[in-house]
């Protein structure tokens, strides 16, 4: 399954990014990661929902790549 990565709020490494917050995971094929997907949003966000959203493009991005 993707590892799905969640960075909040002061966790960033630019200040500028302090009061935001990153979902991202990556995509690829042939167990190769080819590239990421991510949302950029505010502190509080609905995590499960957008980690689910995010892995959910990314999949089928992963499919797409593979042929399916």
């Amino acid at each position: 399954d993707l590892n799905v990565s969640v960075i909040i709020g002061a966790e960033n490494e630019d200040e500028e990014l302090s009061k935001a917050s990153i979902v991202t995971t990556g995509y690829g094929a042939a167990g190769e990661t080819l590239g990421g997907v991510g949302v950029l949003g505010p502190t509080y966000m609905d995590y499960p929902g957008t980690m689910q959203k995010v892995a959910t493009v990314a999949r089928y991005i992963s499919r797409i790549l593979r042929g399916e």
